[in-house]
């Protein structure tokens, strides 16, 4: 099956100016998608890429959303406890949840200190009754794992078909700086 795919690419030299630039796209799609959406769901990446992200959102952003109707989801967590440095959920609370106005209940965590098996049928539960579903995949604006890519698209786990679906693709140098 052939696919054609258009999006933006964007370079940059340093993480600084790519959580700028992803920052700003990610506010302005959620904006334009709260024009025709009571709430929106995100799937946060883990990983240290975020980071810059998160301190982006939460010090330019965290007064031009409105987090009431935004919803929380993790893509991946570390079986570890919140508190742990490799949680996921914790370094998002440290460098995001901490500043911005989001109610509790639109933070939907995995819980990684739970019994890995028993954790991730609650989380797909979770999931299956929280989010929209098109043809049984549910819809989620999501970034990718490596923190610098995002999309929005019906989860699945081909990446052929996720591609069709991104809008924008923001690349750090390999020489950049950190």
């Amino acid at each position: 099956m052939d696919y054609i795919v258009s999006y933006n690419i964007r370079v940059s030299d340093n993480i600084r100016t790519l959580a700028e630039e992803f920052s700003k796209e990610l506010v302005n799609e959620i904006n334009t998608q709260l024009k025709e959406k009571d709430k929106i769901n995100i799937a946060l990446s883990g990983g240290n890429t975020p980071n810059a992200i998160f301190k982006e959102l939460a010090a330019s952003y965290k007064e031009k959303l409105n987090w009431e109707k935004i919803n929380l989801f993790w893509g991946d967590e570390r079986c570890v406890p919140p508190e742990d440095s490799e949680s996921n959920y914790g370094m998002t609370k440290k460098h995001l949840l901490d500043y911005i106005k989001i109610p509790s209940k639109n933070i939907n965590r995995i819980l990684g200190e739970n019994d890995p098996h028993g954790e991730a049928k609650r989380y797909s539960d979770i999931i299956r009754n929280s989010l929209n579903s098109v043809n049984n995949l549910p819809e989620c604006l999501v970034w990718e794992k490596t923190g610098i890519q995002y999309q929005y698209f019906r989860i699945k786990w081909n990446f052929l078909d996720l591609i069709k679906y991104v809008k924008s693709l923001f690349i750090l140098k390999q020489n950049g700086e950190e």
